[in-house]
């Protein structure tokens, strides 16, 4: 093979995008196995930006390079998953998403928007918990387990202080 072929061939095997089988987080930096040509099962390193984490599912797209065209060590660049992500964001607005944000009514959800008004954060979840310190606050859909931890209905003001006064 002449240099001009070998060049072109390592150009053509730099980029590529695969399909997660399997993926390992509990190493560190997060692992996945794809399969990037048909029957080409690769791992990759699939580094994610600090204070933020997720492991991918399986069926997810994973982007790589792999550096000089060597197929045995690849980088991933970033993944994503067309099934789960939400479909219905407006130009702008960002959203923290999980596993469930698009199959259940109550699918967990932080999203930053304009709607109604600038600076609005709209948390959607079945339940949330907050810790604070020595104090605990618990929100859940449920109302027999609202009840039992002492949450108070919509309207109602909470007592989240020590003194017992409503803030």
């Amino acid at each position: 093979m002449d240099p001009d072929e070998l060049l072109r061939l390592r150009l053509q095997l730099l980029f590529s995008r695969g399909v997660v089988r399997q993926a390992d987080v509990k190493n560190g930096l997060a692992n996945v196995q794809a399969e990037f040509m048909k029957n080409e099962l690769r791992r990759v390193d699939l580094p994610q930006s600090y204070g933020f984490g997720s492991a991918p599912l399986a069926g997810s797209e994973v982007f790589a390079i792999f550096p000089s065209g060597d197929r045995s060590f690849g980088v991933g660049l970033g993944y994503d998953d067309r099934a789960l992500r939400p479909k219905d964001l407006k130009p702008g607005e960002v959203i923290l998403y999980g596993l469930e944000a698009l199959t259940r009514p109550n699918g967990h959800s932080i999203r930053f928007t304009s709607d109604p008004k600038p600076g609005t954060v709209k948390i959607n979840a079945s339940r949330i918990e907050l810790r604070v310190g020595q104090y605990y606050v618990l929100l859940d859909s449920d109302p027999a387990i609202a009840m039992q931890k002492g949450i108070w209905p919509e309207g109602v003001a909470l007592p989240l202080n020590p003194h017992g006064d409503a803030l």
